[in-house]
Parts: structure tokens; sequence; C-alpha cells
């Protein structure tokens, strides 16, 4: 059954602005997500040079205890090189 009356003009503005609303929702859902991916990308990066710097320090303690002499020439290196 065919619509005769006319179309109000609020109901217009309200669907353009849910419209509106809702692209900016999905945006901002993007932006959110994006960060959140960001972050734990950042955190596994950190996680892992962790881990690297573990291994290292326990290697380098375990020798202390066998060569101490070494200890303070591969410390030295390590500062060089950064």
């Amino acid at each position: 059954m065919p619509n005769n009356h006319k179309s109000s003009p609020l109901f217009g503005w309200l669907t353009a602005g849910s419209d509106l609303i809702s692209a900016q929702l999905e945006s901002t859902a993007s932006t959110v997500s994006k960060k959140i991916d960001d972050t734990f990308e950042k955190k596994k990066h950190a996680k892992d040079k962790r881990i690297i710097t573990n291994k290292a320090n326990l290697k380098i303690f375990t020798s202390s205890i066998f060569l101490p002499t070494q200890i303070n020439n591969k410390l030295l290196h390590k500062v060089a090189d950064a």
C-alpha cells in the first residue's frame, strides 16, 4: 500500500544523523582496534627483548663465576657496541 503522506523533514534528519553517528562509531572502533594491535605488538617486542637480555645476563653471570677477568671485557664491548 503506497504512502500518500509526505515524509517529515524530521525523519530525514534523524536518518542522516544516525548514519553519521554510525560512520563515526565505525571509524572510532577501527582506530581503537589499531591502537590495541599496536600495543600488543609493542608488548610482544618488549617481552622478546627482555628474554634475550635475561639469557645474555645469565650467560655473562655464569662465565663470571669461572672467568671474572673476561666479564669486564665483555661488558666494555657491550657498552662500546651500544
